[in-house]
């Protein structure tokens, strides 16, 4: 009932509206989405997937949205474009890498942002993400991937080798029975140098996960 009453409230003061056309009853509609810039891949590791560029107007907002305006909603909307894009990957994994039963893994935020912002967006993406699988193709695994050093903004330090060496030994995994032999999708909203996801990828693989890829929203 709470839920229900808070959306409604969140309703009123920002009415659902199509960040392109202004339609009604969407964030983003399928005919703005699919006018959304395409990302730029040649600076990303092969095992990295993006299906949006982040200098898009309409991507930008409605990532902003989900982290600054707290509208887990759109979420679910965002993670239902996402979802046909990571099954046409899921296909081509599973044939060339032998890629099955894969866990998604979102990346984690420090307890401190946490405790600030209240959420991990990624976190939501994920859970939308199973949501719409329904347990067909996809399990999650929250938690197994922590951040246990606060390694601030990253997005302000523009140097990749020094966005490694801030990023290092920020990853653990506590529990690396959790990870163990497992095929694991990253998944984060925005990706700038892929350091993050790198050094994410690196702590998996010394866990004994099996195969670590990553899929993001934007670039």
């Amino acid at each position: 009932m709470y839920k229900f009453i808070l959306n409604l409230f969140l309703d009123f003061l920002y009415p659902k509206n199509c960040l392109g056309c202004n339609k009604d009853g969407f964030y983003i509609c399928p005919s703005c989405f699919n006018k959304t810039y395409p990302p730029d891949h040649r600076d990303l590791p092969s095992w990295v997937t993006t299906i949006k560029s982040y200098k898009d107007p309409i991507i930008r907002k409605s990532i902003w949205f989900l982290k600054y305006r707290k509208r887990f909603d759109i979420a679910g909307e965002l993670s239902s474009y996402i979802y046909d894009e990571l099954m046409e990957e899921l296909t081509d994994l599973k044939t060339f890498y032998n890629f099955t039963d894969p866990y998604l893994v979102p990346i984690p935020v420090h307890k401190k942002t946490l405790r600030d912002r209240g959420f991990n967006q990624a976190e939501k993406l994920a859970q939308a993400l199973i949501k719409i699988d329904k347990g067909k193709n996809l399990k999650i695994l929250i938690n197994a991937l922590q951040k246990i050093k606060n390694t601030g903004h990253q997005a302000k330090i523009k140097n990749k080798k020094e966005r490694m060496i801030n990023l290092k030994g920020s990853f653990a995994v506590k529990k690396p029975e959790l990870v163990k032999n497992k095929n694991i999708i990253l998944v984060d909203d925005v990706i700038t140098t892929s350091a993050t996801l790198c050094e994410a990828k690196k702590v998996l693989e010394k866990a004994g996960a099996r195969k670590v890829v990553a899929f993001t929203l934007a670039h």
